[in-house]
C-alpha cells in the first residue's frame, strides 16, 4: 500500500465500482477521475503487475444462468486439513475454500450447472467422503443483504456504525433472480465477459472476437444481463492482503427470526463488512446472519465487532477467521471441467 499514490487509490476505488461497458473503458473510467488513458492504463499495468487486482471480469448472479450454489462447512481432522482441501478444491465447482478457526473448520463454495448428473447434494456428498470429511453442513443462502462491494483504501476508511456503503445497489437486500434463458449467442456473451480484461485501449475487440461475436453485440448483451440482474458488476476484484487487509473474519449471529432483516440491514451498512446473508441455523451451528469482514489487523477487527455488536443489538455471535487461503477464484461457467468431474467422481 505504501506504492499507492492518491490517484492509485482513487483508480482502484473506481474500477472495484464499476468498469464501464464501452469500447475504449479505461478512457471512461480516466474522466472520471481527472487523468488521461495513459496513464491510467500504465498505473494499472504497474498495480497489476505489483499483484494487487486478481481479475477484471463479469459478475455473474449464479442462480440466474441456472446454477445451484451452497456454502459448506465441514469437520475434518486438523492433521488431515490440507490433505482434505486439496482434494475439495479440485472440482471445478470450489471458487473459495478456506481453513477457519472453527469447530467446523473447513469453509467452502460449491456450485454445480444445470446440466449436472449429481446435482449439488450428492456432489456436496461425494466431496465430503473423498477429502474424509467427518461432518458437514450445507448452508445455502437464503437471503442476500450484501455482496462483493469494494474495499475502502483510503487511509481513513473508518465509517460510523450503520453508515451506508456508496454502492446502494450492492448494499441492498435483494431476491435471488431467476433464471436467464441463454441463446447460443447470449451463452458466448457469458463465457467473453467472465474473460480477464486486458490492460490496453480497447480491450475488449480480442475478447469479442474469440467468442464469435462484435464488440457492440457482447456490450449489448451485457447491458442487457446488467439491467434483469444476471450480471451484478463488472469491476476489478483486489487481493485483499495486496491491498493491506491481511484479516479475513466471518462474523456470525444468532438473530431472532423477526428481526433478521433488520440486523441483516444494519450490519450490510457498514463498508467494511463485504458479504452479508442470512443462511439456516442447524441444532450444533445456531447462527444464520453471516458478515464478511476484511481489516488490517485483529485489533481493527474486534473494534469494528464491536461496533456492529452495538448497531445491530446483538450479543450472540462468534468470530471464525481465516488462517489459510486454499482456493479462490471466481467461477468458470459452462466448463467442461464440470462434466470431466463427475464422470471421473460418480458414486
Amino acid at each position: 500500500m505504501a506504492s499507492l499514490s492518491d490517484l492509485d487509490r482513487r483508480l482502484l476505488e473506481a474500477i472495484q465500482q464499476d468498469v464501464p461497458l464501452v469500447p475504449r473503458p479505461f478512457e471512461r473510467i480516466a474522466g472520471r477521475i481527472g487523468s488521461s488513458e495513459v496513464d491510467v492504463l500504465g498505473r494499472l499495468r504497474r498495480i497489476r503487475d505489483e499483484g494487487l487486482i486478481s481479475r477484471i471480469s463479469a459478475i455473474f448472479d449464479t442462480r440466474s444462468l441456472g446454477y445451484e450454489s451452497v456454502l459448506v462447512a465441514a469437520k475434518v481432522p486438523p492433521e488431515r486439513a490440507d490433505a482434505a482441501a486439496a482434494v475439495i478444491s479440485e472440482h471445478p465447482g470450489v471458487s473459495h475454500n478456506y481453513l477457519r478457526t472453527a469447530a467446523y473448520n473447513l469453509w467452502f463454495t460449491l456450485a454445480v450447472p444445470p446440466d449436472s448428473t449429481l446435482g449439488l447434494d450428492k456432489t456436496a456428498a461425494a466431496l465430503s467422503r473423498l477429502a474424509g470429511v467427518t461432518s458437514y453442513r450445507l448452508l445455502p443462502a437464503i437471503r442476500v443483504f450484501k455482496i462483493g462491494v469494494s474495499l475502502p483504501l483510503a487511509e481513513d476508511d473508518e465509517e460510523t456504525p450503520g453508515e451506508k456503503a456508496p454502492d446502494a445497489t450492492e448494499a441492498a437486500s435483494r431476491p435471488s433472480c431467476k433464471r436467464f434463458e441463454l441463446t447460443p449467442r447470449s451463452q458466448a456473451a457469458v463465457l467473453a465477459l467472465q474473460e480477464d480484461l486486458p490492460i490496453e485501449p480497447r480491450p475488449f475487440d480480442a475478447i469479442a472476437a474469440r467468442h464469435g461475436l462484435t464488440v457492440d453485440q457482447m456490450l449489448t448483451m451485457a447491458e442487457q444481463f446488467r439491467a434483469c440482474g444476471v450480471m451484478r458488476r463488472y469491476a476489478a476484484v483486489l487481493r485483499h492482503r495486496a491491498a493491506g487487509f491481511t484479516v479475513n473474519c466471518m462474523t456470525v449471529w444468532c438473530v431472532p427470526p423477526e428481526r433478521v432483516e433488520q440486523v441483516g440491514a444494519v450490519l450490510a451498512g457498514f463498508r467494511e463488512v463485504t458479504h452479508c446473508y442470512q443462511r439456516p441455523a442447524c441444532p450444533d451451528w445456531p447462527y444464520n446472519l453471516y458478515a464478511m469482514i476484511h481489516r488490517r489487523s485483529q485489533d481493527d477487527c474486534r473494534s469494528l465487532i464491536q461496533r456492529m455488536k452495538a448497531a445491530a443489538g446483538i450479543a450472540e455471535m462468534q468470530e471464525v477467521y481465516s488462517t489459510k487461503e486454499y482456493k479462490k477464484v471466481r467461477l468458470e461457467y459452462f466448463s467442461p471441467a464440470f462434466a470431466e468431474w463427475e464422470t471421473c467422481h460418480s458414486m
